[in-house]
């Protein structure tokens, strides 16, 4: 199930009032990632690495290998 613009900002500031520190939306349309870490906010092109940043070190993956895989 799909959500509405306003319904994915309501979760993202529900998951950052819980303490969720790192928050990566995927667009697979666009193919890019709107990635929330704390009060910071980035969006990576498919050209990109997301990666953990302090909160996951060491986690590195490329968007254009996510966003090559069929689905």
């Amino acid at each position: 199930m799909a959500l509405s613009y306003t319904e994915l900002h309501d979760k993202i500031i529900e998951y950052q009032a819980k303490g969720i520190q790192l928050i990566w939306v995927l667009d697979p349309k666009r193919k890019r990632a709107e990635v929330y870490a704390g009060e910071n906010y980035q969006i990576y092109t498919e050209n990109d690495t997301l990666t953990g940043g302090d909160i996951l070190p060491g986690l590195a993956i490329k968007l254009s290998e996510i966003f090559s895989q069929p689905g």
